[in-house]
């Protein structure tokens, strides 16, 4: 298994759920911050030894703000975690209270890092979020499976003319200068 603390360049659709000791007081102050203290994305990103990640793809709050829905269910619904996964899971994840961290691949803008969570900060889980399967089929259309013409257009009249509107002045230049050069 390779270290769930790591985080590729190439990492695609994975979310890490964290568990973390501060106070709901603390909480709202790094959610809402003071014009003095460092913005959200960068609290949030001191939380696992990083300079920054993008707030947007990362939420931190009480787990009793999922009034009944749970942790697993709002995995399930909200995050795309798979039904399958959620069912090894699930007795663990409803079993969590206080404030946790979810932080999904885009947190990390396509970069290489190595998470390093403060001590009041534990990775509990690392998770896939789940991908519609692609299936190709058959194009039911015949005009979709056969390709176009190979041949260019015929031209056209109008065509036609307006090449010999712009050739015209390049014969007159070039007749100009026979008769030029004839006449010296």
């Amino acid at each position: 298994m390779t270290d769930p603390l790591y985080v590729s360049a190439y990492e695609n659709k994975c979310i890490r759920l964290f568990k973390v000791d501060i106070t709901p007081e603390a909480l709202e102050k790094l959610k809402n911050p003071k014009p003095d203290m460092p913005p959200y994305a960068a609290a949030v990103a001191e939380l696992v030894g990083l300079d920054w990640v993008d707030g947007t793809y990362a939420e931190l709050f009480d787990l009793s703000d999922l009034e009944g829905l749970g942790l697993a269910n709002y995995l399930l619904q909200g995050a795309g975690v798979s039904e399958a996964v959620i069912t090894q899971h699930r007795d663990r994840l409803d079993a969590l209270e206080g404030i946790v961290l979810i932080l999904y691949t885009r947190a990390f803008e396509e970069k290489e890092v190595q998470l390093h969570p403060r001590r009041n900060v534990v990775l509990v889980e690392h998770f896939e979020e789940e991908s519609t399967p692609i299936a190709f089929s058959e194009i039911p259309s015949k005009a979709a499976r056969t390709p176009g013409p190979t041949q260019p257009a015929p031209s056209t009249p109008h065509g036609t003319a307006l090449k010999a509107m712009l050739m015209l002045p390049a014969i007159a230049v070039v007749l100009g200068g026979l008769i030029w050069l004839l006449s010296r």
